[in-house]
C-alpha cells in the first residue's frame, strides 16, 4: 500500500439492512500518511505588501449570488428573490432574528446586477438601480440592515461579468464610493472583461486604494486566481497577498448540486498542501465559494461534509441560501454549530489539508494546528464511485459559461462504516501527555480519551456523503478545562 493510500477491507455484516439492501462493515485504516506541519505564527509580508497584517479571520456572512442570481424583476412573486432593497432587509431580519449574526455571520453580500446599467454622468459614481434600491441606494440598504454589514460587488474589467459598470481606472473613486459613502466593509472584486495581463496592476491598484478609503479592518476578496486554470502550483499568490487580497478565489463558481459540491472537494483536496503553504492569517484565504448548506438541491449528509470540509480549509463561511427556508435541524447542527464554526475561526488562522490521497470512497482531512494545542479531523466519505461531477466554468473575456458533467447518479445499498482516525504522523498531531480526548462536533459528545487513536462509525447509503467531525485535544488540558468550570 502506498504511504499516502487509504486503504479498506470488508469485514463481517453488522446491523440487519433494509429488506431491498444488503450492506457490511467497512473497516478503514489510514496508513502512513504524511503530512504537512505549518508554523503556527502568521508570516509576515514584505513592506510592499498591502496586505493587512491585523487579526483577520476568514470571513462569514450570508450572499445574493447562489440563488438569487442576476434577478431583476422585484415585481408580484419575485419581491423577495431579486437583486433588491427589500430582499436583502429581509435576509438580513432572518440573519439576527435566527441566531446567524450572533454565530459570526455578520455581512449581507450584494452580488452582480444591483447598479444601473451606466455611471452617473456628472459624480461618476456607479447607481443602485432606484427602481429595486430607491432614491437611498446601498446607502439605505447599508443603514436598514445594521448592525449587519454590507459588501459589494464590482469588477477589475470595464464591465462586471454580467454587464454593468466595471471599476478599472475608476479605483480611487470607487473605493471611495464603496467604503466611504456607501458605508460597505467587503468588496468582492470579480475578474470579467480583463486579462491575465492586466489582473496584476489591476487588482494591486483596487487594494491600494481600498486600504486607503477603508483602512485594514475591511475585506478585499479577489477572483483574480479563479481566472487562471487549474493548476494552483502555477498562480502567483504571493502577488495577491502583496496586492492587499484578504481571501481570494481559486476555483470555478458551486452551483446548487451535490456534483458540483464534490468537484470542488475533489479540487481543494489535490491542492490542499500547496494551498496551505500560500494562504492564512497574514496571507489570504482560499475561498472555496458559498454554502450550500439549507438549499434542497443537496442532502444533508452533503452539508456536513461541506460544513466540516470548509473548516478544516479556514475557508469564509459565506452561505448561498435563502434564510426564510433553512430547515432548523439543518441549521442549528451545522450552520449554526459553534464548535464547527470555532475550527473555522480558529485565531492561528493555520489552513488544513486532505491527509490521504484522493477516494471516491473516504477520505482523511486534518488540520493539525489550533491555538489550544489540539487539532481537527474530518473523516469523509464521499459517496461511492456513482457521483455526477459537474463544473460550471467561467470565460475571463465575459459571461460565457462551459459545463462539464461526468458520471451518473446511482443511490444504492446502506452500509455502517467503521473507520480508524490514528493519531501520530498519520496526521500530523499527539497528544503531549500520550492520551487524547475526542469529541464528536456534530453529534456535540464526547468520544471518551484514547492513545493511539480513536474508531468512529457511521451509517451511509452509497452516493450520498457523509462525515464525521472531530476535535482532538490532550486529555491533561481537557481536565484542566473541566476542573477550572467546577
Amino acid at each position: 500500500v502506498s504511504a499516502t493510500n487509504l486503504s479498506y477491507r470488508l469485514v463481517a455484516m453488522a446491523v440487519p439492512p433494509p429488506a431491498s439492501h444488503s450492506y457490511g462493515y467497512l473497516m478503514f485504516s489510514f496508513l502512513c500518511l504524511s503530512p504537512i506541519l505549518h508554523t503556527a505564527t502568521a508570516s509576515s509580508s514584505s513592506s510592499s505588501s498591502l496586505s493587512s497584517l491585523s487579526f483577520k479571520l476568514p470571513p462569514m456572512g450570508w450572499m445574493s449570488w447562489e440563488l438569487f442570481r442576476c434577478n431583476v424583476n422585484c415585481t408580484g412573486k419575485y419581491h423577495d428573490t431579486c437583486i433588491g432593497h427589500d430582499a436583502f432587509v429581509k435576509q438580513a431580519t432572518v440573519l439576527i432574528k435566527d441566531g446567524y449574526f450572533r454565530a459570526g455571520y455578520n455581512r449581507v453580500h450584494v452580488d452582480d446586477c444591483f447598479a444601473n446599467r451606466q455611471r452617473d454622468p456628472v459624480s461618476g459614481d456607479i447607481v443602485a438601480d432606484p427602481t429595486r434600491f430607491g432614491t437611498g441606494g446601498m446607502r439605505k440598504l447599508a443603514t436598514d440592515i445594521a448592525p449587519v454589514e454590507l459588501a459589494v460587488y464590482s469588477d477589475c474589467g470595464t464591465m462586471t461579468c454580467m454587464g454593468y459598470p466595471g471599476s478599472i481606472n475608476h479605483e480611487v473613486h470607487d473605493a471611495k464610493l464603496f467604503f466611504q459613502k456607501w458605508g460597505a466593509t467587503y468588496l468582492k472584486y470579480d475578474g470579467c472583461y480583463n486579462n491575465i495581463t492586466g489582473y496584476p496592476s489591476g487588482y494591486a491598484k483596487m487594494g491600494q486604494a481600498l486600504r486607503s478609503a477603508g483602512g485594514e479592518k475591511t475585506y478585499y476578496s479577489c477572483s483574480w486566481p479563479a481566472y487562471l486554470g487549474d493548476d494552483e502550483t502555477k498562480k502567483p499568490y504571493a502577488q495577491m497577498t502583496a496586492a492587499g487580497c484578504d481571501l481570494w478565489r481559486n476555483y470555478g463558481d458551486i452551483q446548487c448540486d451535490l456534483g458540483s459540491l464534490m468537484d470542488i472537494v475533489d479540487h481543494y483536496g489535490d491542492y490542499s498542501k500547496f494551498l496551505a503553504t500560500v494562504s492564512g492569517q497574514g496571507k489570504g484565504y482560499n475561498d472555496p465559494d458559498m454554502l450550500l448548506i439549507g438549499n434542497t438541491c443537496i442532502p444533508d449528509g452533503a452539508a456536513r461534509l461541506q460544513m466540516a470540509v470548509w473548516s478544516i480549509l479556514a475557508a469564509p463561511l459565506i452561505m448561498g441560501n435563502d434564510l426564510r427556508l433553512v430547515p432548523t435541524p439543518i441549521r442549528d447542527q451545522v450552520l449554526l454549530n459553534e464548535e464547527a464554526i470555532a475550527i473555522d475561526q480558529d485565531p492561528l488562522g493555520i489552513p488544513g489539508y486532505r491527509a490521504s490521497n484522493k477516494s471516491d470512497v473516504a477520505e482523511l482531512w486534518v488540520r493539525p494546528k489550533l491555538a489550544d494545542g489540539g487539532a481537527a479531523v474530518a473523516v469523509v466519505y464521499k459517496g461511492g464511485s456513482s457521483l455526477t461531477r459537474a463544473r460550471l466554468e467561467r470565460n475571463p473575456s465575459g459571461s460565457a459559461w462551459t459545463t462539464r458533467k461526468i458520471g451518473a447518479v446511482q443511490l444504492g445499498k446502506t452500509k455502517k462504516l467503521t473507520l480508524h482516525v490514528p493519531f501520530g504522523a498519520e496526521i500530523g498531531w499527539s497528544p503531549p501527555s500520550g492520551t487524547a480526548s475526542v469529541r464528536d462536533i456534530y453529534a456535540r459528545t464526547s468520544l471518551g480519551e484514547h492513545t493511539s487513536g480513536v474508531d468512529v462509525s457511521l451509517t451511509v447509503t452509497e452516493g450520498i456523503p457523509e462525515t464525521v467531525l472531530l476535535r482532538l485535544s490532550d486529555a491533561a488540558d481537557s481536565r484542566a478545562v473541566s476542573d477550572a468550570r467546577k
